[in-house]
């Protein structure tokens, strides 16, 4: 929501920034000197400062936040159950994988077990008919 506020303000109670994987996540999404920055002085800044920062994958008005977060859920769960699962574990895996072959490897796994599923199967008849896959349940 373009209402929204955020903050690393662990350090205004005394205590570190460094809580529930901020210190971790946050130089990983923003530039390191910013994360810092925030962190350390514990600033509450608006959302189009964190639509700058790139935080946010979208920024809408109080009213619309509710419909926006329902199609954005709807736009993933039209894919199958196996994908956005193992979307998820490859992408917060490979976020700190070693190099390019550590992470096509987990990759080439995924995509070798997800064979086993039958998605694609009901991807292809799906698309040979113009309608919209029925997908499988795990």
């Amino acid at each position: 929501s373009t209402k929204a506020k955020f903050g690393s303000v662990f350090i205004k109670t005394g205590l570190s920034s460094c809580d529930v994987g901020t210190s971790y996540f946050l130089p990983k999404l923003i530039p390191p000197a910013k994360a810092l920055e925030l962190m350390a002085t514990g600033r509450i800044f608006d959302a189009q400062e964190a639509d700058r920062l790139g935080l946010l994958n979208r920024l809408v008005e109080p009213e619309e936040l509710i419909t926006s977060a329902v199609d954005l859920a709807n736009e993933m769960i039209a894919n199958s159950e196996y994908g956005v699962w193992m979307t998820k574990k490859g992408f917060w895996q490979n976020l700190t994988a070693q190099n390019l072959q550590q992470a096509m490897e987990l990759e080439n796994r995924t995509q070798a077990l997800g064979y086993f599923t039958g998605c694609m199967e009901a991807s292809m008849d799906a698309f040979a008919k113009g309608e919209k896959p029925v997908w499988p349940k795990l």
